[in-house]
């Protein structure tokens, strides 16, 4: 992977630019600013951000990174979606010294003002007064909405978008709600969005063009 360089639009009223778009790309309705007013005003509605059309996990990880050099008061919390990913992403800190080398991948690291966790790491998440702005899922297959079933060996249910449905609930009642921005190479017309809203609990996505997202 190639060396992953951290830089910021030293906008720090502004989490993230991108072009918004019909769910089927094909019309485009303007230039989304994601500044505060904007993040609680979707967080408050319980609207996601579903970002399409990426080419790669690397690729959404140079698109988030800038957010970990952002100076604000508030931080990000990036999920994602499997240990192999996990520990690509974090090699990839390694590699910029940003995080230093052990001999297995932690479940959750910080860099800056971006945390990077497991799904289920958010459960035991080190949380201090910080409050969060926002938790992006890098799913590039577009598959967590699907892990639902899983039947632990204590006979429990395994509900990956539970969890993050539960974390996001939980702020909404400690202060400003975070806004869920799913990334993922996969459009938004050839998956059920509607459903996939369902499923982590919001009323609606707005729908972004991916390769136009900007820290």
């Amino acid at each position: 992977m190639p060396t992953l360089e951290i830089t910021t639009d030293h906008d720090t009223m502004c989490l993230l630019r991108a072009d918004r778009v019909s769910r089927l790309g094909n019309k485009y309705l303007g230039r989304l600013k994601l500044d505060q007013p904007t993040l609680e005003r979707l967080g408050s509605s319980q609207i996601g951000l579903f970002a399409d059309g990426f080419l790669s996990l690397d690729m959404m990880l140079r698109r988030v990174l800038p957010l970990a050099a952002k100076p604000r008061e508030t931080r990000t919390i990036a999920l994602y979606a499997s240990k192999e990913a996990g520990a690509s992403i974090y090699n990839s800190m390694v590699s910029t010294g940003h995080c230093v080398p052990c001999h297995r991948t932690p479940e959750s690291w910080q860099v800056g003002n971006l945390a990077f966790c497991s799904v289920e790491g958010l459960r035991r998440l080190d949380m201090d007064e910080q409050p969060i702005d926002s938790v992006i899922l890098l799913d590039p297959t577009c598959m967590i909405h699907r892990a639902r079933t899983l039947r632990l060996g204590n006979g429990s249910i395994h509900d990956r978008p539970q969890i993050v449905a539960s974390f996001l609930t939980d702020h909404f009642h400690r202060g400003p709600a975070p806004v869920l921005i799913l990334m993922t190479l996969k459009r938004a017309a050839a998956v059920p969005t509607e459903a996939i809203a369902r499923a982590f609990c919001l009323e609606a996505f707005w729908f972004l063009d991916g390769p136009t997202l900007q820290c």
